[in-house]
């Protein structure tokens, strides 16, 4: 994304949360989002991780930079070697949003491989530096130094995305709010959900 308004983003500081773990997660995203400090995001599948992290964008000074999404599960060897080597690699940028998301999708190589470049390149302090990753999924990113070293050495901050069923009284406003997104991203009309839709998103 060029900056900030390319970002497929909902307008956070707007909504309000009925249930208290969603107040307590849009509240750390909004107090995160004036911080320098990188956020790691940690929750479950379908958590809205990527949302949450375009959340913690919203406020900085660098929401009109580029914001830049590498997504683990989608990277091998020889891409991550690119990323780390060359020269014109988004991560050799300064002033960017760098956002790496499913990083439990990780080799153990892959993992020591981005804790060495982080440790010789510094990119932490010439970028903002956003990460997301499933908890508890027997990967090798958990058992690795580099989640250690994300949190200790960098001092990301940690945000937990909740399960949708912890915030079922929240999921038909958001559900509208997608909608309504969608509606203008795509110029369509939609106007609604089918009968039931609404809860079996929350089963």
């Amino acid at each position: 994304y060029r900056n900030y308004d390319d970002l497929p983003y909902i307008n956070f500081e707007t909504f309000y949360a009925k249930s208290p773990c969603l107040k307590e997660t849009l509240e750390n995203a909004r107090k995160y989002g004036d911080s320098a400090l990188p956020v790691i995001i940690f929750g479950g599948v379908g958590s809205g991780k990527d949302a949450i992290a375009y959340a913690t964008s919203s406020r900085r000074a660098l929401r009109d930079a580029p914001f830049v999404k590498l997504d683990c599960q989608f990277i091998d060897d020889k891409q991550w070697k690119i990323l780390l080597k060359d020269p014109d690699s988004p991560l050799g940028y300064e002033n960017y949003t760098i956002y790496i998301k499913n990083m439990q999708c990780l080799s153990e190589q892959q993992a020591l491989a981005l804790e060495t470049y982080f440790d010789n390149t510094l990119v932490y302090k010439r970028n903002r530096l956003l990460f997301s990753y499933i908890p508890k999924a027997q990967n090798a990113f958990e058992k690795s130094t580099l989640l250690d070293y994300i949190y200790d050495k960098i001092g990301a901050l940690p945000l937990s995305a909740p399960r949708l069923d912890e915030y079922a009284e929240d999921i038909s406003s958001l559900a509208s709010i997608y909608l309504n997104e969608l509606n203008v991203q795509f110029g369509r009309q939609v106007i609604g959900f089918e009968a039931g839709a609404i809860e079996m998103m929350g089963n």
